[in-house]
């Protein structure tokens, strides 16, 4: 997966090995949360983090002149990602991703949490819980590996979904520090570059 992530430009905090860290990033905190809070192993939740925004590095690898113009825009201009790639495109990396992984034949509930991860209410009922926490863990590992400039994170929004699916704010900081504890290891390995 890692490959696909190689190459490309960096432009304004954004680059594909950066795409990459927030992917994994995602992808460990979402399983740390299944197996931890849930007591579930948490591979799709793995799977669904390494894929969440798939959609992203396509739009760079086919559309990377507009797609970087995007970024640079963004920089000067923060705003969600998908509201400066549906102004640019007219569609957004939820919906590239969601069309690739029903393309691929990915099982329904990542096609869901690719398609619904920053709107996770337009999810199917017995998605959801994947796609919230998909959504979590995306916002909470976005700070630390984020890849374009963006708006401040809706705290109001954060907690509503991590009541809905049963957690407790205060216990995300520590999953975040595993998270960021495992990543460091990841990175000093020579695992990430």
């Amino acid at each position: 997966m890692g490959e696909l992530y190689c190459g490309g430009t960096p432009v304004d905090g954004y680059s594909r090995l950066q795409l990459w860290r927030n992917s994994l990033a995602v992808a460990l905190l979402a399983k740390n949360i299944y197996s931890r809070e849930f007591g579930e192993k948490g591979n799709n939740a793995y799977a669904a983090g390494l894929m969440h925004d798939i959609g992203v590095i396509v739009e760079d690898q086919l559309l990377h002149q507009e797609f970087m113009q995007m970024v640079q825009a963004m920089e000067n201009k923060p705003q969600a990602l998908s509201d400066g790639e549906t102004s640019v495109f007219g569609y957004d990396h939820c919906l590239v991703g969601k069309g690739l992984a029903e393309n691929w034949n990915f099982p329904a509930e990542l096609i869901e949490s690719i398609a619904f991860h920053h709107n996770p209410e337009s999810a199917k009922e017995e998605h959801r819980l994947l796609v919230k926490t998909i959504f979590i863990a995306d916002c909470l590992m976005f700070e630390h590996y984020g890849y374009v400039a963006a708006p401040p994170l809706d705290q109001g929004i954060l907690q509503q979904y991590v009541s809905d699916i049963g957690l407790q704010l205060d216990a995300l900081p520590a999953l975040v520090d595993l998270v960021l504890e495992e990543m460091e290891k990841i990175e000093q390995k020579g695992l990430i570059a």
